[in-house]
């Protein structure tokens, strides 16, 4: 119910009645109710957003298992986006994510290695994760992959921007995340945060 009032599929967007319907659904032990409030919580276009709030949400919902979770969870560590930044953290977070199969995670963790962010350079994880995730069909993995490829072979290309971070979702469909379009010129290319609701996935979680 939460889900409908939050995407007006049955009756106009209601966020107030998405915010009681979540919680009602969270107090009850549901897990994808606690990451749909986090979404809510940490969006833009809320006027009561409580940052603080989604993050501590995100993490319950990434603790019980919830796939999209814990990948925006390694965001908000990286980017400090509710707490302290802890690139420790971020790193766990996304490497669970991306041993679980999902592609965003995987892109966060090769950029990671690929840039020496809270890690060493690690050019052979960076495209072993690049690879992963551009098997999903992640487009931006796929420019990546291939400008890392150019960089060993000693071809000279401008510099991605590194004004990116950890990536979050914004849409419900487990693979398919919402990004803008790549830009023709290679070097305009940039990465936005992302946060999206989804369905709950198996459980599993760090200690």
């Amino acid at each position: 119910m939460g889900v409908i009032y939050e995407k007006g599929s049955l009756f106009l967007r209601n966020q107030d009645q998405a915010i009681k319907w979540h919680k009602k659904a969270a107090k009850q032990g549901e897990a994808r109710a606690l990451f749909n409030l986090s979404v809510i919580y940490g969006s833009y276009g809320n006027p009561e957003r409580d940052v603080a709030k989604a993050f501590k949400l995100c993490r319950k919902a990434a603790k019980k298992g919830v796939l999209a979770a814990i990948c925006n969870l390694g965001a908000m560590y990286e980017s400090g986006d509710g707490t302290p930044i802890n690139l420790e953290k971020a790193i766990r977070w996304y490497r669970r994510g991306a041993h679980r199969g999902d592609a965003l995670a995987q892109y966060n963790l090769a950029r990671m290695y690929e840039r020496g962010i809270g890690v060493k350079v690690n050019k052979a994880k960076a495209k072993k994760w690049y690879q992963q995730a551009a098997d999903q069909g992640d487009m931006y993995a796929k420019f990546n992959l291939k400008w890392i490829d150019e960089k060993e072979q000693k071809v000279v290309r401008p510099p991605v921007p590194k004004t990116d971070s950890g990536l979050k979702r914004t849409d419900e469909k487990e693979k398919k995340v919402v990004r803008p379009p790549v830009p023709k010129t290679k070097s305009a290319i940039k990465r936005w945060y992302k946060r999206r609701p989804e369905g709950s996935s198996p459980k599993g979680s760090p200690t």
